[in-house]
């Protein structure tokens, strides 16, 4: 006698709440800190200051309040206004066991006129840069190849850590372009 499946529930609007913005601490010991823009900023790992700053067609995304899922385990930040005619929303939860802050910024179009932007995210390390490479080896790509989703970046200093960037997925056809300065 198989048991029976469990009725499947069906779910309204998700539930938010007012977003506590605390530094958060992964199962591997690293510090995460969150501003209400959804910058990741330096917490102890002197590498890098502000990382993850979005900008639409040349504007840097604000959100008007920081909010969060229910369950405190997601941040969303949902635009302050439209950008270059986007709804845009930031996504950002902590994967504890592995170790990763994962972002997700989502583009709705409300209209229905197709609408062509630039998409940047900066980033301000406070060491000198010892370099990029991609996640296929390519040393200090200005375009991910075909097939490359990432771009690793380490310092010219002796013990600091680095940072990898999950840019895109290995079969999507718009492919990220880097700019170092």
């Amino acid at each position: 006698h198989a048991p029976a499946a469990a009725p499947r529930k069906t779910t309204g609007p998700e539930t938010l709440v007012p977003a506590n913005l605390q530094p958060q601490t992964d199962d591997k010991g690293n510090q995460w800190s969150l501003n209400n823009y959804g910058f990741l900023q330096n917490t102890g790992n002197s590498f890098f200051n502000n990382i993850l700053m979005l900008h639409v067609g040349g504007q840097q995304f604000y959100n008007y309040q920081p909010m969060m899922t229910a369950d405190g385990k997601e941040f969303v930040l949902p635009a302050q206004q439209p950008v270059m005619g986007l709804q845009v929303t930031r996504r950002i939860r902590l994967l504890e066991k592995d170790g990763v802050m994962r972002y997700l910024d989502l583009f709705q179009n409300p209209g229905t006129t197709p609408v062509n932007v630039t998409v940047e995210y900066r980033n301000n390390f406070s060491t000198p840069l010892k370099g990029t490479v991609s996640d296929r080896g390519t040393a200090n790509p200005t375009t991910l190849a075909k097939g490359e989703i990432g771009l690793l970046v380490t310092s010219k200093q002796n013990g600091q850590k680095a940072c990898f960037f999950v840019l895109a997925a290995p079969g999507a056809r718009l492919r990220p372009t880097i700019s170092v300065r």
